[in-house]
């Protein structure tokens, strides 16, 4: 069966549109072949999870995180999870300092979710 996959952006760039050659064996994937020569694998666009979008509603794209200047990335750690290449995604000091904070103001003043938790509620 020949297929055309479509063109779609990973985190390294775009991915041309490729045609792909798939042969099967009954209901299983028997091998596939690109330009003429059999490769063991193909990679497919992956489905959307979510979509950034700024004021103007403009889409974001990501970018690998060696492309981001490393003081930006250690001003967000600062604020956001000073100490997030120290735990494990939880920061149980964190929570503490928050429920004090917030029991002692009578009020939610602080969150003491770290970057992690805030990605995973987020997605």
């Amino acid at each position: 069966m020949a297929v055309r996959l479509r063109a779609f952006w990973t985190p390294e760039g775009r991915q041309a549109p490729t045609p792909l050659e798939v042969r099967y064996r009954g209901d299983h994937v028997q091998g596939l072949r690109w330009q003429g020569q059999d490769v063991r694998r193909a990679l497919l666009e992956p489905p959307l999870l979510a979509s950034f979008y700024g004021p103007q509603l403009e889409e974001r794209r990501p970018v690998h995180l060696e492309e981001v200047p490393d003081v930006l990335v250690r001003s967000i750690l600062a604020v956001e999870d000073d100490g997030f290449f120290h735990h494990a995604g939880l920061s149980v000091s964190g929570i503490l300092r928050a429920l004090w904070v917030n029991l002692a103001g009578g009020e939610v003043r602080q969150g003491g979710s770290t970057l992690t938790q805030q990605l995973v509620k987020n997605l």
